[in-house]
Formats: structure tokens, sequence, C-alpha cells
């Protein structure tokens, strides 16, 4: 009875964390000045239909310009996505949030109906994610028009990035 107990604490301070914490951290975290150039130079690419895939609470959204007729923004926490809802209230922009992963897109967005993918640092949260993410999108029939790669200046071991193009 007390290992019960004690794990149901445990899970209650996880869900706590998990829907309270966690969601506002990532927000401060991923809204640091030194990567807005970052986002401008991927963002600026997007027209048309977009699937933000990792949208995370609605950081690129003020960055998407007039190409961009609809932003179909997909994540696994909805915390997140109702600060997302905030964000695309405030940009007028035409966007719909769903809940649900990289891995396992949701039923409601049809194949080939995007023109544009983006993907900001998210591809570190996919499970068990150890390959190159150039070689994984080459393994599934794309072809990579623009690839550059590197670490984010500054001590920050862990932040190596990808930035590309890809077309089917």
């Amino acid at each position: 009875m007390v290992a019960t107990d004690a794990a149901n604490r445990n899970m209650s301070r996880k869900g706590l964390y998990a829907r309270y914490v966690l969601p506002r951290l990532t927000d401060l975290t991923m809204s640091r000045k030194m990567l807005l150039p970052y986002r401008q130079h991927v963002i600026g690419g997007a027209a048309g239909r977009v699937l933000e895939s990792g949208i995370g609470s609605g950081l690129n959204l003020p960055l998407y310009g007039d190409a961009v007729e609809e932003v179909i923004g997909v994540d696994v926490s909805p915390e997140l996505l109702a600060m997302a809802e905030r964000a695309a209230q405030r940009r007028g922009l035409r966007v719909r949030l769903l809940e649900g992963s990289a891995e396992h897109l949701p039923s409601t967005i049809a194949d080939r109906s995007v023109d544009t993918v983006v993907i900001t640092w998210a591809m570190c949260s996919i499970p068990i994610l150890n390959r190159k993410t150039d070689d994984l999108l080459r393994s599934v029939g794309f072809r990579l028009t623009h690839l550059a790669t590197g670490y984010a200046p500054g001590p920050r071991p862990m932040a190596f990035m990808y930035e590309g193009q890809a077309e089917p």
C-alpha cells in the first residue's frame, strides 16, 4: 500500500510538472532572442498550406508571411497548444491546431495535402531518434535541395542543428 501511495504522489507531481511547469519553461527557453534569426530564416520560405510539426506555444506564428494560406499546427502537449491558440488569435492567421505527434499525424491531415512542412527544434522530441535527420529524410524518398548543419554559437554542446529544404 505504501508503494502505491508513493507512486500515485509521483504521478501527481509529474502531472503537475508536465501540465504547468514544462510548457511555460519550454516557451520561455524557446522564445530567446538568439533563436529569432533561425526562425525567421526557416519560416520565411513557407508558402501555401503549412504543416508545423511541434508547433509548441506558437512562437513561429508571427513570422509567417502573406504567402501562407493556412498553418496546421501539431503538438503532443495540450497546454502548449492552448498557448499557440492565443498566439494564433493575436496574429489573425488561419490556424488549425491538432494534438498529435510527428510519428503519428492526425488522420485529419490527408496525404499530400500540404505545401510546406516546418519543424523547428522538435526533432529531438522523437523517441529513439539516434540517426542523422538528413539520412532519415532521404530514406523515405525526399530529395534534399538545401542542407546546412552545425552547432549553434556559444557553449551549447547539445545544440547541433539541421537547416534544410527537401522535396518529394
